[in-house]
């Protein structure tokens, strides 16, 4: 894994969340959460990042995607409802990443580009 500063900074700022890891693991926490989000769909980071910080918008979109996976799935749209359902999985997971390390702070490694030396 390379170094890199404005990661480390991110890593050190989740030191108070993470008060037990040492620096070496806040950094590669930093960079699993860095690298997971570049390698979400547009559409999935479009909506996250929308719904970000929200907690009723959050609320509302979990309720329509979920409506829309349970209309679709008797249907012959199982695309359709496994792309409602790993929307509907992603926005529960980042809205739980938020509260774990707050809003702020994950906005701030959303917005890091990857890097190469980030190791890949």
């Amino acid at each position: 894994m390379g170094y890199s500063p404005s990661a480390t900074m991110a890593a050190v700022n989740l030191s108070v969340v993470i008060p037990t890891y040492n620096r070496r693991a806040r950094l590669a926490l930093v960079l699993d959460a860095l690298d997971n989000w570049n390698r979400r769909h547009a559409t999935t980071r479009a909506l996250v990042s929308f719904c970000l910080g929200r907690a009723r918008v959050t609320a509302a979109a979990a309720q329509l995607l979920s409506a829309g996976i349970i209309l679709a799935a008797p249907l012959p749209l199982g695309r359709l409802a496994r792309g409602g359902c790993s929307l509907l999985a992603n926005l529960l997971y980042w809205d739980g990443v938020a509260e774990a390390v707050g809003v702020d702070r994950l906005r701030a490694i959303f917005v890091r580009p990857l890097q190469p030396d980030y190791g890949t």
